[in-house]
């Protein structure tokens, strides 16, 4: 299981006690720290989609709920690649389908991988007053659980995840600040957005 939580930004909100009104950058602060961290889980499964072993597509169709939540298409598109190429044969009926052995009836198929990967994930950003970040995957289909010790997947998208939102997350968060405290417009969607208010 992969789980990575950032708990808020104390040391941000204690520095913002002071200013006069600071909902705009805690607003911008949330808004792009949260573009980032949906970014990272769309990482993660393009780089663990790769190390999933694909026979029905079951064990990979289980990203896809959590690829719908980051909105963003190429994950989606990573996933179904990954088992049109790999896919071995059709629906089976009779296998195990939970990590603990025990089936749950019907065929093991996309539709099936798709319904157990709604359970797979807890995706949250928290509010702009209370930015927790948290993402956590699991495996929930037998398969990916029987060969997840030799293949990693999970330990690949979390390195991946990793890799892409912490510097990034700084990275943002510092330049934000800067901008605020200067006084200068910072860029949202495409467009110039002034902060407002000051210290």
């Amino acid at each position: 299981m992969v789980q990575v939580r950032t708990i808020g930004f104390r040391a941000f909100r204690d520095r913002f006690r002071n200013i006069i009104n600071p909902k705009p950058i805690t607003d911008a602060l949330h808004l792009a720290l949260s573009d980032i961290w949906r970014a990272g889980a769309e990482r993660f499964i393009r780089e663990s989609i790769k190390q999933v072993l694909v026979e029905t597509g079951m064990s990979a169709a289980s990203f896809f709920p959590l690829a719908t939540e980051t909105g963003i298409a190429r994950a989606l598109t990573a996933i179904q690649r990954h088992i049109a190429r790999n896919a071995t044969s059709g629906p089976k009926l009779g296998e195990p389908t939970f990590p603990s052995g025990r089936r749950s009836g019907g065929f093991q198929d996309i539709d099936a991988g798709r319904r157990l990967g709604e359970k797979a994930f807890r995706l949250s950003f928290g509010t702009a007053n209370t930015p927790v970040f948290l993402f956590t995957f699991q495996t929930v289909v037998f398969q990916h659980s029987f060969h997840e010790q030799r293949q990693q997947s999970l330990f690949v998208g979390e390195v991946a995840f990793l890799l892409f939102t912490e510097p990034r997350m700084i990275q943002v968060a510092n330049l934000l600040i800067r901008e605020f405290l200067a006084g200068r417009r910072v860029r949202r969607g495409g467009r110039l957005v002034p902060f407002g208010g000051g210290i």
